[in-house]
């Protein structure tokens, strides 16, 4: 089962986007971002819309199968 940080990594790299270039759009630290990819935190909801702007999705596609959102 894929996780949602492996999740947000696929789409990522499907649009050839780098961590920093997905950050600075969000205006958030790389460190950050990559901290979801790792799976070792989530983005807070707020994020979800432009998240999905930038990797060209619907937001539900931002979220495996499975996955709730707090």
């Amino acid at each position: 089962m894929i996780t949602y940080g492996g999740n947000l990594r696929q789409l990522r790299d499907k649009q050839r986007l780098s961590q920093q270039e997905v950050a600075d759009f969000l205006g958030i630290a790389q460190s950050t971002y990559s901290l979801w990819e790792g799976d070792k935190s989530t983005p807070q909801v707020e994020y979800l819309p432009k998240l999905a702007e930038i990797l060209k999705v619907n937001i539900y596609e931002l979220l495996p199968l499975g996955t709730t959102v707090k």
